[in-house]
C-alpha cells in the first residue's frame, strides 16, 4: 500500500485531520461564522501541512487543511479554539473535537 494511503487510513481511523472528496464531487461547504485572527489561521494551516506532508500527496494537502480550517471556524469561536488548544497542551493529546473534524473532512475528501 502506498505510504500516503497508509497515512490516510490512519487519519480516517484515528480521526486526525481533514479533507474534501477524492471524486471531487461538489459538496456544500460549512459556513464560517467565526473569524480568526490572521496569525491563528496561518498557524492552523502551517500545523496541518506539517502533520500531513509525510503521508499525503501535495495536491491533497491544501484541500484537507482548508476543510479543517473551515470546520474549526464554523464550530468554535477563536476563544473556544484557544481553550481547547490550552487543554490539549496540558493533556498532551489532541482534543476529541479536532479529531472528529479531521475524520469528517477526510470522509468528505475521500
Amino acid at each position: 500500500m502506498d505510504s500516503w494511503k497508509k497515512g490516510l487510513a490512519t487519519l480516517i481511523g484515528l480521526g486526525c485531520l481533514g479533507i474534501t472528496p477524492l471524486t471531487r464531487a461538489q459538496s456544500t461547504p460549512t459556513p464560517t461564522p467565526h473569524v480568526y485572527p490572521e496569525d491563528a489561521v496561518n498557524e492552523i494551516l502551517k500545523n496541518c501541512r506539517e502533520e500531513t506532508e509525510t503521508f499525503l500527496p501535495p495536491d491533497l494537502i491544501e484541500p484537507l487543511c482548508e476543510c479543517v480550517l473551515t470546520e474549526f471556524q464554523a464550530q468554535f469561536s477563536h476563544s473556544e479554539y484557544q481553550k481547547l488548544i490550552a487543554e490539549a497542551e496540558k493533556k498532551r493529546e489532541d482534543p476529541l473535537q479536532f479529531l472528529e473534524i479531521g475524520q469528517q473532512c477526510a470522509v468528505q475528501l475521500f
